[in-house]
């Protein structure tokens, strides 16, 4: 697991592996349910996810919409979606988010006031959806992700200064998401 301190009461975690899903929406159900107003659980494929700079980014964002009231839903779970993905519209998120029946390689995302907290949401989702924590690279499929988000070679090219001009490209539509 992967942690950073988020603010003053909130720590948030990753980690990659991998689920089955017989049925996509009892599989989201079960993991609603893990989520209170100091926790937030969500996963995503981790074929969408450049880094987990971007996922702490779009942690961090929603928590601060929310606490703001500045955020585009009331649930941290979604709203993270929405940041994440860079848009507003919870439909679109939800399809870039590719969950699939079957077998997933996903980011389990969870945040809680404390350590100890974190470690045991992170439990409980792993046990409710039958995870297995497995080592996934993110990033590593260039194309699709500039199609998921979409970015073009060109745009590519002007932050070819950059270390990462990918990375970059998808953590600036996350931040412009509000003015979109």
């Amino acid at each position: 697991m992967n942690s950073k301190k988020l603010n003053n009461s909130t720590i948030g975690g990753i980690k990659t592996g991998i689920i089955n899903i017989d049925n996509i929406e009892s599989t989201i159900k079960s993991l609603l349910e893990l989520n209170q107003p100091q926790n937030l659980c969500q996963i995503v494929s981790a074929n969408t996810i450049v880094c987990e700079k971007q996922v702490f980014f779009a942690i961090e964002q929603a928590l601060s919409a929310i606490q703001n009231s500045t955020s585009f839903s009331k649930k941290a779970e979604l709203e993270f979606l929405l940041r994440v993905y860079g848009t507003k519209q919870i439909n679109q998120a939800l399809d870039k988010a590719q969950l699939k029946a079957g077998k997933n390689e996903i980011v389990l995302v969870c945040c809680a006031k404390d350590k100890k907290e974190l470690q045991e949401l992170f439990k409980q989702a792993q046990k409710t959806l039958l995870f297995k924590e497995k080592k996934i690279q993110l990033g590593k499929n260039k194309k699709e992700l500039m199609k998921i988000y979409g970015i073009s070679e060109k745009e590519l090219k002007t932050l070819s200064d950059l270390i990462n001009p990918l990375e970059a490209a998808i953590i600036e539509r996350n931040a412009l998401v509000v003015f979109a």
